[in-house]
């Protein structure tokens, strides 16, 4: 999903839908990939037995010590600040100090900071005394091991702040809980963490976590070396202020670069560069996190084009969310920020002049007019009504006109909100049947539905995490119902996929069948819809290496991918279900880890350039198929009017390969689709419509080796201007010469009374 603070409202949410995805980077706490040190994690911590309070405690935690200690009792709470913290002296490498939880989260009531899913959490805590390999083991028949239990939080909601700190495991193994058999639970590594105190989430989602008994086991044993997960001397505990921070200048060696990545905890130097790591992409431009006003990392990304041409990203920030001119997409321009509340998972989409931010934080669905844009204007207006705060994803119909945010504090599923008026969205309908961590909407004229065959429907295509994929009927937003759901063996987090053009396929992610052992490498679904009734596995595509994958869109045959670690995945779907890998392009050259660092969103829509939003490393604006060119022009005016010429500009077209050029520029200004008929060339042209209507206008670009690109933009044109006749100029400036008079008149006559 970067070493940076986050609000701790964001990761309860995320906990409760079981998404890891984007805690591990974005956090106050840096966990490198497993060193030297890793070698000495405990495979099999001494389990012992375990006592219960005289008093009846729903859960106590006894202190077994190896090598000596104080024993101690913990009891854990149904709020994060009411569990009683176990401290937890490390026993040297190799004899850990181990502590057992017996634990029952029956009438587990409290959401915590965060009641957007619905779903309650228990919470375990300990601390530990100095930088430590940790090892957990989570047993038990209910609740059973979810992916919410591979993160360690380190800070509860509001404790000195509005955010917290949260880390990730640095491996994940299934087994068998002494005497629970096979029921889904596993042993948990953390490598390296820094003194501190940690707080382990357990949750009641109603499907696979029911509240019940458990039983936890926590080993602790000193590191053998430097603690390299602290970054050396900044980070010595977890509540550190960090006030010696590393700067420019500790970067002494030449060949190395300063990386900020948020605070003095989490900056560190690397080896210069960085260089990408490419197979038939392209490098056009970048956009750096440090290039925005105090952003501390970056999260989706999305894209439009406005009337004029001119062609925008929007790339989700922790600070908020950034407006960039990509016109000319080998020169950037950001072109303001909008402030939301700090999340490090938001979502944005755009409709007729209007953008749409979701944040896990809160604030509601944001309304950012974008109406002028094109001037270098951005207005934020006020959210959205109907009372929703916080959501995980948002998605769009633009064909009839809803926004869908899903995974809100309203409902778990999705709101429906009617953007008839694009500046005050209305709530008009909920999802509440399971929790929906992203969807795609597809509006059809002809039902594939058998209820509504003939008919016009919109259908939602939902990526339910650890339940399944599921078809819901959205076309009534009052009853809105579902329609099919699909497993499959490898489900592990269901997580985000899109659409083939032609309806007939989805290609789908799930973000934690790596880490959970269900694929041996990274694994691209494809799922066959053309029968919505009954949804069925077609194919999937094994990638070659065992990364976590994230978000994914299609264009074309194409599917575009963003895979964390390993940056940009472009897979060739000519035949649909037998993908192939054709293209790569890696925006985290250091490594392929299977981490949540690198590359988090992907925006595939605009004509031949794909976008690209890194965590730590920002916009990147990239194309495939290097040997064609990327055509795009822009006009001063639309709508325009008859008998006034219209501008046309072509200079932001460009080469996907800097080694070739453009030769050639032609005009089309009333394109039929098929036969391109030159009216004109070259890099500006004004062209004059004489008649009202709707027109497509067309360049075709010719690059050195004669390969042709063809590029169109919808023109409307009003009626003419009415013409003023030298008269009629003389007559109104007589009138207007003759009332300047009169007024002054007037003013001297109320001057002498």
């Amino acid at each position: 999903m970067n070493n940076r603070p986050m609000y701790w409202r964001s990761v309860c949410g995320l906990v409760l839908a079981g998404f890891l995805a984007f805690l591990f980077q974005n956090s106050a706490l840096a966990i490198p990939p497993p060193s030297s040190n890793a070698a000495s994690r405990v495979a099999n911590p001494p389990w012992v037995d375990t006592e219960t309070t005289p008093n009846g405690e729903p859960r106590t935690a006894v202190r077994i010590l190896p090598e000596g200690g104080v024993a101690a009792v913990a009891v854990g709470g149904d709020d994060c600040h009411t569990a009683t913290v176990t401290s937890i002296l490390a026993g040297p490498p190799g004899t850990p100090t181990t502590v057992t939880i017996n634990g029952d989260s029956t009438g587990v009531t409290s959401p915590e900071c965060d009641p957007s899913l619905g779903s309650p959490i228990w919470w375990e805590a300990f601390e530990i005394d100095k930088c430590a390999n940790v090892v957990i083991d989570f047993c038990g028949n209910s609740p059973r091991l979810s992916p919410s239990f591979v993160i360690l939080a380190t800070q509860c909601a509001g404790d000195g702040s509005s955010c917290g700190g949260y880390v990730s495991q640095n491996d994940f193994s299934r087994g068998l809980c002494p005497g629970e058999g096979t029921n889904g639970n596993a042993t948990i590594f953390y490598d390296e963490l820094p003194a501190g105190t940690y707080y382990y989430p357990i949750i009641a989602d109603g499907n696979t976590n029911d509240p019940g008994p458990y039983v936890m086991h926590i080993s602790v044993e000193e590191c053998s070396g430097a603690c390299l997960g602290c970054l050396g001397a900044c980070c010595d505990t977890v509540a550190e202020s960090c006030t010696d921070a590393v700067d420019q200048a500790d970067c002494a060696d030449a060949n190395e670069q300063w990386y900020p990545r948020g605070d003095c905890c989490a900056v560190e130097c690397r080896a210069a560069g960085p260089e990408y790591l490419a197979q038939d992409v392209e490098l056009l431009s970048r956009v750096s996190i440090e290039d925005f006003t105090a952003a501390q990392g970056g999260n989706d990304v999305w894209g439009f084009q406005t009337a004029l041409g001119r062609k925008y990203a929007l790339i989700g920030l922790i600070s908020g969310t950034g407006i960039v001119d990509i016109t000319d997409p080998r020169n950037p321009t950001i072109v303001a920020q909008v402030p939301d509340s700090k999340s490090t998972w938001s979502d944005m989409k755009y409709y007729r002049g209007y953008g749409y931010n979701v944040n896990e934080s809160g604030g509601g669905v944001q309304v950012i007019d974008l109406t002028k844009v094109d001037q270098g204007m951005v207005t934020l207006l006020a959210p959205a009504a109907g009372g929703m705060q916080t959501a995980h994803n948002v998605a769009l119909d633009p064909i009839r006109g809803f926004l869908y945010p899903c995974g809100t504090d309203i409902a778990q599923g999705f709101m429906v909100f009617d953007l008839a008026d694009p500046s005050n969205p209305l709530p008009v309908g909920v999802y509440h049947d399971v929790y929906v961590h992203d969807l795609q909407i597809q509006a059809y004229d002809s039902c594939p539905l058998p209820a509504r065959a003939g008919q016009p429907c919109e259908l939602a295509f939902c990526f339910a995490g650890s339940v399944d994929f599921r078809i819901v009927d959205v076309t009534d937003k009052s009853a809105i119902t579902t329609v099919s759901t699909l497993t499959y063996p490898e489900l592990s987090y269901c997580h985000q996929g899109w659409l083939s053009p032609d309806g007939r396929y989805v290609y789908m992610n799930d973000e934690l069948d790596e880490q959970f052992g269900a694929v041996s490498q990274t694994r691209t679904y494809v799922i066959d819809v053309q029968n919505v009734l009954a949804p069925s596995m077609a194919g999937s595509y094994s990638h070659p290496g065992c990364w976590i994958d994230h978000n994914l869109m299609t264009r074309g045959s194409r599917v575009y991918n963003a895979h964390y670690a390993a940056g940009l995945r472009v897979l060739d779907v000519t035949n649909p279900t037998v993908p192939n890998e054709v293209a790569f392009f890696d925006t985290h050259p250091e490594d392929n880890v299977q981490d949540f660092v690198g590359a988090w969103g992907i925006y595939a829509e605009l004509p031949r350039v794909i976008l690209i939003s890194d965590m730590e490393r920002g916009l990147f604006t990239l194309c495939d198929e290097p040997d064609r060119s990327i055509p795009s022009f822009t006009v001063d005016r639309n709508p325009g009017y008859a008998t006034v010429p219209v501008a046309f500009h072509a200079a932001s077209s460009t080469t996907c390969d800097p080694a070739r050029s453009l030769t050639l520029y032609e005009w089309d200004f009333d394109y039929n689709g098929s036969l391109f008929a030159a009216d004109a060339t070259g890099l500006a042209v004004n062209h004059t419509y004489a008649d009202m209507g709707t027109y497509v206008a067309a360049l075709r670009i010719t690059d050195d080796l004669g390969a042709k690109e063809i590029i169109t933009l919808e023109l409307t044109v009003g009626p003419p201007i009415p013409a003023v006749s030298a008269w009629g100029l003389w007559i109104l400036t007589l009138l207007l010469a003759t009332a300047g008079v009169t007024l002054i008149r007037r003013g001297r006559a109320r001057t002498a009374q």
